[in-house]
C-alpha cells in the first residue's frame, strides 16, 4: 500500500522512518520540515502497517545543479515545477517481504503523479555514486564516471538501470558534504525515468 504525506490516512508517526535515510542524513541545515513543504513530498510503501520503504521528492522547474537546492533549509520554495526530482529512496529497519520495495515504491509513487500533478512532466533521480572513490584514486573524468556508471560497477546505478532508467548526466560538485567528497567526488547523477514511467502506465 502507498501512502504520502498529504493522503488523508497519512499518519505523523511514519515520519520517523525518515530519520533512518542513509543518503541524506537529517541535520539543522538539512532538516525534515524542509522535506514536507508543498513542493515536496515523502511516499512510504506500506507492509502489516508498518513502513518498510520510504521515496522522497522534490518538485521543480528543471533540473537542480546541486543537492542544497533542494535539501537545505534556505533554499527557495518552488512555485513552478514539471520535474519530479526522485532524491532519496531507501528501505526501513521493517522486515518486509517485498521484493525490490525501492522499484516499487518508485512505480507507485510515479503514478500518484502522473495522475495527480499533470503538470510533471520529467521524473529523474538525484543520485550519489557512492563508491566511485573506492575505483579512482583522483577524480576521474566525466567520461570516465559515465563509463563507470553504464557499467553498473556502483551498486546505486545497477539500482536504477535494472528497474528501467537511463543515465541522463553527471553534475559535478553536486554535493560537497565531506562525505560525498570521500566517496565520489563530489559528483551526483540524474537517472531519468520519464520513458519507462510513461511507457507503462
Amino acid at each position: 500500500m502507498l501512502i504520502h504525506l498529504r493522503s488523508d490516512s497519512f499518519s505523523n508517526s511514519l515520519l520517523h522512518a525518515v530519520y533512518q535515510d542513509p543518503v541524506h542524513a537529517i541535520t539543522d541545515k538539512r532538516n525534515l520540515e524542509r522535506r514536507c513543504r508543498f513542493d515536496r513530498n515523502i511516499f512510504f510503501l506500506i507492509e502489516n502497517n508498518k513502513p518498510v520503504a520510504v521515496l522522497c521528492v522534490a518538485y521543480t522547474q528543471g533540473l537542480p545543479n546541486n543537492i542544497d537546492d533542494i535539501l537545505d533549509t534556505e533554499s527557495p520554495v518552488s512555485l513552478a515545477a514539471d520535474h519530479a526530482i526522485f532524491y532519496s529512496v531507501f528501505r526501513t529497519n521493517e522486515t518486509s517481504s517485498i521484493q525490490n520495495a525501492g522499484a516499487k515504491l518508485i512505480r507507485e509513487a510515479a503514478k500518484w503523479i502522473k495522475e495527480n500533478m499533470p503538470q510533471i512532466k520529467n521524473y529523474v533521480t538525484m543520485s550519489p555514486i557512492p563508491n566511485l572513490s573506492a575505483h579512482f584514486s583522483e577524480p576521474p573524468s566525466l567520461d570516465a564516471v559515465l563509463e563507470f556508471l553504464h557499467a553498473q560497477k556502483d551498486p546505486v546505478a545497477k539500482f536504477h538501470i535494472r528497474n528501467g532508467a537511463k543515465i541522463l548526466r553527471v553534475i559535478p560538485n553536486a554535493d560537497n558534504s565531506e562525505r560525498r567528497q570521500a566517496q565520489s567526488y563530489a559528483n551526483m547523477v540524474n537517472y531519468d525515468y520519464t520513458s519507462n514511467i510513461l511507457d507503462s502506465q
